[in-house]
Order: structure tokens, then sequence, then C-alpha cells
């Protein structure tokens, strides 16, 4: 049962559940990661439907197993996008760290899967990634039929803007400022801009 609820959400959660440990709604501070890959709607027109599953389940395996070993939960896919959460259900003294070393991680692992593919005669990726540290409200969230355990809130959205801010400025990693206050370790940042967001 444990080995198959993983499938489906972080191990760390399916072992709460299995405790019978509540995911009631809670707000707590974590890191929002968002990323997702650059110009993908004319890459899958380009390639078909068959050749875009493959792309994004071989894309997918790889970037997990970065997360899962920098100590994120995969929230979500949406689309070609991933959304993961660092410091939560359970929060930690390093999570905003982690986030970072998620984002340079995941750089450096498409490096190794452009070069595959490559070798393959097919188009290389490019991904833009946004990180965000603040205040969510986290918790089961759904209807009676069915629910995810999810995060919420102004600091998630934040996260998502800051990935599709990466289009205007010709980056590939945006953090926030409230990111970088939290980070404990050495990483070769720059100040970028001041940036107002939407929504």
């Amino acid at each position: 049962v444990k080995s198959t609820m993983a499938k489906y959400m972080d191990r760390e959660l399916a072992d709460r559940l299995l405790e019978g440990g509540e995911l009631a709604g809670t707000v707590q501070q974590a890191t929002v990661l968002f990323s997702d890959i650059r110009n993908f709607t004319n890459l899958s027109e380009a390639i078909g439907a068959r050749d875009t599953v493959s792309m994004l389940n071989d894309y997918f395996s790889e970037m997990v197993e970065v997360i899962s070993t920098c100590g994120g939960m995969l929230d979500k896919y949406i689309g070609d996008a991933i959304m993961v959460v660092f410091g939560t259900p359970f929060a930690g003294p390093d999570d905003a760290d982690n986030a970072v070393k998620a984002t340079i991680e995941m750089m450096q692992k498409l490096d190794i899967l452009n070069r595959g593919r490559a070798l393959r005669g097919l188009c290389s990726l490019d991904i833009r990634l946004g990180v965000n540290t603040g205040e969510v409200i986290a918790g089961n969230i759904g209807s009676p039929k069915r629910v995810d355990y999810t995060v919420i809130g102004d600091s998630v959205n934040l996260a998502s803007r800051l990935e599709g801010a990466n289009k205007f400025y010709g980056t590939s990693i945006l953090i926030s400022e409230y990111t970088r206050r939290e980070l404990e370790g050495d990483y070769p940042l720059r100040e970028l801009d001041l940036l107002r967001v939407k929504g």
C-alpha cells in the first residue's frame, strides 16, 4: 500500500497518512519552486503527441529524482510545468537552500539529458525556474471524492510569476528577495531588478 501511495504523493505524506496523522489546514513558511519547458507548445506541435509524452516522461523522471534528493515535495504536474514545495508538511531550516540547490542540479541534469537527446538526433530542452519563500496555506484541498495535499497563497503565486518572468529577462533561474534572505549557503547570485508581478 505504501509503495502504491508513494506513486501519487510524497513518501513522507504517505507515511503520515498510514500512521493516521492529520493533514488539516495550516499556515506555515515554505519555499515553492516552479519550472516549465521553454517554448513547449511549439515543440509539442512539431514532434507530435506520442513523442511529446515520451519526452515528458523522460524529463520528469530526471527532474523528480533531483527534487527528491534535495528534499522537495512534488506537489503537481501542470502540463509541462512542475510545482515543488520545500517545507511542507514538515518545515526545516534548510528549505530555501534545498530549493536553490534543486534549481542548480535540475539545470545540470538537463544538460546531461540534452546530451543524450543530441546523440539520438533529438532537439534539446530549455527550462525556466522560479523560487519564492513565504507563508503558505497547506492542507487537503478538493472535494469529498478527490483531494490533494497542496499549498496555496500569494507566496505560491509569486513563485509562479517569477518562473514566467524569466522569459522577459532572458534568464533561467529567478529567486525572490525573500528566498535570498533565508539562504545560508554561498551561491553566485546577482540582483536583477525591482519587479512588481501581476496578481
